[in-house]
Order: structure tokens, then sequence, then C-alpha cells
């Protein structure tokens, strides 16, 4: 998609208009009041959040409405937004023009512009949806370019997060992911290193080793770094599960569980999305990112509940089941990026528990830590980034839910699963700063809504780039 920045409307395919609920244009320069008062007298349009109202009279104009002008935030003008670009693909639209009078929410439109377009379809052969070419902002005051431009790369950072979840397990390997990783790494100006099962073993990664041992295709150790701050001290740890593909193993899922199993790497999509928009953008800030990337399948080779491995940092895991598997490489994920490459703080996101679904829904992210300074600075970024939290406790009764009398750690801690699951993760952050985000909730998305589309929604690209660049510390 083209961004145009400008002050004239042009000949645009279709011009965006917001209406706030029975509220007339304040600044009428299409001679629209007539029209939007004979809309609003016939209760056709009133302007009611959500809603649209296309006009072929005179020019092509779609309404949409903002709802109480009182009640609007920022997060509601970005569904508003998203919801008319939608629309406006809905009806074949090429371009479009959006009248914007609030310079301060420009890169947020813009965003939201360009993730609203997004669909995944590169492997439909029919007819596929229509794509926004140019987007067209029609704003009379004086703007930022600097502004359009990061908010652009953060949005372009999304969508490298979304191709990646979105991708069938068939062609996205542990492999693949490493080597697309690494192809990102050249485009945006990040640095990737590779590592196969001779440096895995060579790490004594137990856990990790033991969710690949089904798989035909090999594990990845995918090790990624930006250095946008040479003179700062300060780095920070990503660390994204990168499950290409999880049947269950032993305890094997159901079909429908399956389905969407393709997207279990979603967090380690999160992470490379997030180094594409640091990168593009040049942050202040040094970061280091860490994927253990495998497949956790069927075969006389796989790991099998009973069993009991050894972590990378010692500690000892009896496998109670083995679709509890995420955490077993997160695990040693997590010790090898605080061991190895001496991150300051560490944040892991994973689609991690069904629990999390259950408990939050599809619209939620938990989020859990050693760090209430970390857990706050996180709620300010998501504030920013348009991406919901909900904070859950770490209470010591859920971690001896983890004991286990024939191990050190139990992989399967029981209900409440989402707490007992990152309680189980701190045990391999020893006192490193830490915070665990579960996404297995809003990762992906059954239907389109506002600006996130069907499939997966590139969830902690933005939330993650807000909270790395908004660090008073860098």
């Amino acid at each position: 998609m083209k961004i145009n920045v400008n002050a004239s409307i042009g000949d645009h395919h279709l011009v965006l208009i917001p209406v706030y609920k029975h509220q007339i244009l304040k600044k009428d320069e299409l001679g629209l009041n007539e029209e939007l008062e004979a809309l609003f007298d016939q209760g056709v349009f009133i302007g009611k959040q959500g809603t649209h109202h296309f006009l072929r009279k005179n020019k092509k104009v779609l309404f949409f409405g903002m709802g109480e002008e009182t009640a609007i935030t920022p997060a509601l003008t970005r569904e508003a937004i998203g919801g008319a670009v939608r629309e406006a693909k809905r009806l074949k639209a090429k371009s479009l023009a959006f009248y914007c009078r609030e310079p301060l929410y420009l890169g947020a439109l813009v965003e939201t512009a360009i993730l609203a377009d997004y669909d995944f379809d590169r492997y439909k052969t029919g007819e596929k949806e229509q794509a926004v070419e140019d987007f067209n902002v029609i704003m009379k005051e004086d703007y930022d370019e600097a502004v359009v431009a990061e908010y652009k790369a953060l949005a372009e950072g999304t969508l490298v997060a979304r191709d990646l979840a979105n991708e069938p397990s068939n062609v996205l390997s542990p492999l693949e992911l490493a080597l697309r990783a690494g192809a990102l790494g050249e485009q945006y100006g990040f640095e990737v290193e590779i590592h196969g099962r001779e440096v895995i073993e060579g790490e004594k990664m137990g856990a990790f080793l033991a969710v690949a041992s089904a798989s035909e295709s090999e594990p990845q150790l995918i090790v990624m770094r930006y250095k946008g701050a040479p003179a700062v001290k300060k780095t920070f740890g990503l660390v994204g599960k990168g499950l290409t593909y999880d049947s269950g193993g032993l305890s094997i899922k159901s079909t429908e569980g399956m389905v969407t199993m393709k997207g279990d790497m979603s967090g380690s999509a999160a992470v490379i999305g997030t180094f594409a928009a640091l990168a593009r953008n040049q942050v202040k800030a040094n970061v280091v990112g860490v994927v253990a990337a495998c497949e956790n399948m069927i075969s006389g080779k796989g790991f099998r509940p009973g069993d009991i491995l050894q972590a990378r940092n010692g500690k000892t895991i009896f496998v109670g089941n083995t679709d509890a598997e995420g955490r077993l490489t997160l695990a040693d994920a997590l010790d090898y990026i605080i061991d190895a490459e001496k991150v300051d703080e560490v944040v892991d996101i994973a689609t991690l528990t069904g629990a999390a679904v259950r408990a939050l829904g599809t619209t939620t992210t938990a989020i859990m830590g050693n760090r209430e300074d970390m857990i706050k600075r996180f709620f300010e970024a998501s504030t920013l980034a348009d991406e919901r939290l909900w904070e859950l406790p770490l209470f010591e009764d859920y971690k001896e839910q983890l004991k286990h009398h024939e191990a050190d750690l139990n992989n399967l801690g029981g209900d409440p699963g989402t707490i007992t699951a990152a309680a189980f993760l701190e045990h391999f952050v020893g006192e490193t700063p830490w915070v665990h985000l579960d996404i297995a909730g809003t990762a992906f998305a059954d239907k389109a809504r506002g600006y996130r589309p069907r499939g997966a929604t590139g969830m902690g690209v933005r939330l993650l780039y807000h909270y790395i660049k908004g660090d008073e510390s860098n």
C-alpha cells in the first residue's frame, strides 16, 4: 500500500468520512451535511460505532460511525478505521482518501490502514480480496514525516509476523523458519545465527531436544541480535515459542485442536517481526532474540509421559503430558539467552495454554512476571499498541503444584494452567527480571474484526516494540 499525506482530495476511488453519532460534519468541504442529516432523520445511518453507509450520489463516499464523541478512545478509533478500510475493500476500492483532522493520531491511522488491508491469500488460485493500492490522508495541519515512516515500518513488522504464523506447516518447517529469519535479518539489518542439532546437543538442551525427538525435521536454535545503541550497556532479551507444528505428541490433540497448530510459532513470529520493526526504525536499543524451533510429532523416537528430562540449567523434569511441550522448549531457550547471551532482562511470548483462552478469551493477553516495574511498563506500551493485557498472579501456592516426587519439576502443574505454566518457566530465569506473555487467545482470530484479520493477528510486535522503545534506561 502506498501512503500519501497531502491536503487535497484528488480523484480518489472512495472517500472515507468519520461521523460521530448524530453529529453533522464540522467542516463540510464536500457538501455532505444535507444528505447526512437526511440519513439521521430516517434512521438509516446515525454514526453508531462500527456501522457504515455508502453514498453513490455525486462522489463515492463511505460514512463510517465513530460512536459518541465523548466516549471515543484511540482503541475505538482504530477499530472504526480498520472496519472502514475492510468495508472499502469489500466495495472493491483500490484507492482511498481519508479525512484526518487529528495530527496526534496520524501514525496510528497509517498503521491501522496498512494492518486492515492485510489478507493472507497467497495460496488461493481463484478470486482474491481487493487490495488497497493507495491510501491518501487528507489533512490541513503540518505533520511529521518521521512519524508516518515509523508507523509504516511498525505495521510492516506486524505483517512479517502475520505472514510467518499463517504459513502452513508443510511449508514452514523449523529450518524454513530459521532461513526466513536469516533473510529478514539481511533485509532489515539485524544479525541472525542459526544452529542445528550438534550445537543444541552441545548446549545440553535436553528439554528442547526431547520435544523435537519424534520429528523428521531437525530442530533449529535461532539467535538474533540488534545493536542499535552500542554505547548503552543494557540488553533486552526476547524469547519466542517456535513450535512450527504441535500434534501434542503421544498426548495427542483432537483433529480440531490440531488444525490451527501451524500457528504455535506465533511467539517466534512476533519476536522476528519486532526485530524487523526495531531495525527499520533504528531504535536506540540493544536486543537479543532466541527461538528454539522444532515440531512436536509422534514416532517411536518421541518422548513419552513418564519420562524424566534434564534441562540446560540442570533441573530435571517429569513429563506429565507431552502436549505441555512449549514450556519445555522455552525453558532451555530462557536459560540460554540469560546464560550465554548475558541479557539484562528477558520477555518470553508464547501461544502456551488453552487455559488463557478460557480465562481471557481472544481479545486479551495474559501477563505475569517477577518484576512489577516491567509489568507496569508493559501496560503503558499496551495502550500505545492497542494490544490489551491482564495480569495474573504468581503466588507461591501455584508453584507448589509443580513439585514431583521423582524429579525437580513436573511439566504439568494442573489448574490454573496459564499460571502454573508461567510458574514452571520462572524456574529457568533465576534472578533475571522476566515477563511472560501468553498469547494463546490473541495470536489467531476466527473472523476479521476492525484491523485484525482472520488468521494470524501479529499480536506482540507492536507491544514489544513500544515496550523496548519506551524504556527510559536506554
